[in-house]
């Protein structure tokens, strides 16, 4: 079991906080469960005052990608969660983000329709991880190693918020453009 003193992966990889959103991974697993319900409400707010196709940096993804992405992640982790309470499974495989939006064709997708598909996959994964009896039950991730359900949530929960704070970035660059 990870404690106090002993680095997550996510505190590991990011920093604790982020170096970059400053998320920090004390979150409980009701709060997360609560904020990526409303999720979708908050990118949707900030989604208005954007161009989809804007990037803050030619090597970053736009909007809509960041949009996209998202959606896939929490979708994924939805199914995968879904799996483990179903058929009570202790392994989950990784993903490559990088792979999915280019087989998705992320750039080419509107915002309309990013949002829509963000808001079903928020839907999809606070049922998902709702379900979950025992959030401090210890998964084995094909990449990290063991990982509370708690944990694999924390990180879910970063990914959708730091890359919310992108969208604030675009958004912040895209102002001073014009």
């Amino acid at each position: 079991m990870t404690t106090a003193e002993t680095p997550t992966w996510g505190q590991r990889t990011f920093g604790s906080p982020c170096r970059e959103c400053e998320y920090t991974w004390d979150r409980t697993f009701d709060t997360i469960v609560t904020s990526i319900g409303a999720y979708p409400d908050a990118v949707d707010q900030q989604a208005r005052l954007l161009e989809g196709q804007w990037r803050f940096d030619p090597q970053a993804w736009s909007a809509t990608e960041y949009v996209c992405h998202v959606a896939d992640s929490l979708r994924t982790w939805a199914e995968r969660m879904a799996g483990v309470v179903a058929t009570g499974t202790t392994d989950v495989d990784s993903f490559s983000p990088d792979a999915l939006a280019i087989a998705r064709r992320y750039g080419a997708s509107t915002l309309a329709g990013a949002l829509w598909a963000l808001r079903k996959a928020s839907q999809e994964w606070v049922e998902s991880f709702s379900s979950v009896s025992d959030p401090h039950s210890i998964l084995i991730h094909r990449v990290r190693g063991p990982q509370s359900v708690l944990e694999i949530a924390r990180g879910n929960e970063h990914d959708a918020l730091h890359h919310l704070w992108d969208l604030r970035r675009i958004q912040e660059a895209q102002t001073a453009n014009d």
